[in-house]
């Protein structure tokens, strides 16, 4: 499916290259207090609001800001549910990796082509939270080794220094690293899905997180579309939000399954892989409750 959408995507981008110039005279102006362009600024004080698209970019760039807000603490429940378990489990490590690969390549992308702060802010503020999360599960699991912990490191860190110093990337590789958005997107998610539905549990994944990772991820979609003409940026958060709500609806299932794990696991009566689990009849339950 994702492959599908990555080819759409790819041939859109095609088609879109040759009309970017049609909105140019709008898209260069400057902003006014951050929110506002210059010649919406000058009609809202004529009190001319519905000037050509003035409430629509107003909202994207106030949303811009928003996401960047909120993505500073978006994975604080993920940290505090590895805090109060003091355990990883249930959760792919790997997960973080690829998101940490793909903030990178985002946020490094939209500065080479000079994008608006408000469309990749976020970017690093993710990254920050990833290795953070990264490092608690390395710390909780114990069976990490010092090597391991060094190649990850270097391979993070690596990419990082090199594509934020745009001048040293050629435009080719920037070209496929974006072209290659949907596979690492849906490599980031796909595997934490089928370990889901593998274990009938999600251990300690955070509800809250992934809800918010989608709201965030839609959110994100409207500024591409109102800010940019960039195609595989859009796809790639839609594939995303499709993604992060596929888990979220997975706790939701599991929570009953997942509670009698912990409770169990409390007693000392299963190890740390949830797949220990024996769904019985709660197996594929909803709670009404949300897990924080």
């Amino acid at each position: 499916m994702f492959l599908m959408l990555l080819s759409v995507c790819i041939a859109q981008e095609d088609i879109e290259s040759g009309a970017e110039g049609s909105d140019e005279d709008t898209k260069n102006l400057k902003f006014k207090l951050l929110f506002f362009r210059e010649d919406c600024f000058n009609e809202f004080l004529k009190f001319n609001i519905f000037y050509k698209d003035c409430i629509s970019i107003t909202i994207s760039k106030g949303l811009g800001y928003g996401i960047i807000i909120g993505a500073s603490a978006v994975k604080l429940p993920q940290v505090f549910n590895i805090l109060k378990a003091q355990s990883g489990a249930g959760i792919l490590v790997s997960m973080f990796y690829m998101e940490a690969y793909m903030h990178i390549i985002n946020g490094c992308y939209n500065i080479h082509l000079g994008s608006p702060f408000s469309v990749y802010g976020e970017n690093f503020c993710l990254l920050a939270q990833n290795l953070l999360l990264i490092a608690l599960i390395w710390y909780y699991e114990r069976n990490v080794t010092t090597l391991k912990m060094c190649l990850v490191s270097f391979s993070i860190l690596g990419p990082l220094t090199y594509l934020f110093f745009d001048f040293m990337v050629p435009v080719a590789l920037w070209k496929l690293l974006m072209n290659i958005q949907i596979i690492m997107v849906a490599y980031s998610r796909m595997p934490q899905i089928l370990e889901n539905f593998r274990n009938k549990t999600t251990g300690e994944l955070s509800s809250i997180m992934f809800i918010l990772n989608t709201l965030g991820n839609l959110a994100r979609l409207f500024t591409f579309v109102k800010e940019t003409n960039d195609v595989l940026n859009m796809c790639t958060s839609g594939l995303s939000a499709v993604l992060n709500f596929t888990i979220f609806v997975q706790i939701l299932f599991y929570w009953k399954n997942t509670q009698k794990y912990k409770h169990l696991q409390h007693k000392g009566e299963f190890s740390q892989r949830p797949s220990l689990v024996k769904a019985g009849s709660d197996e594929g339950s909803m709670d009404e409750e949300t897990r924080a």
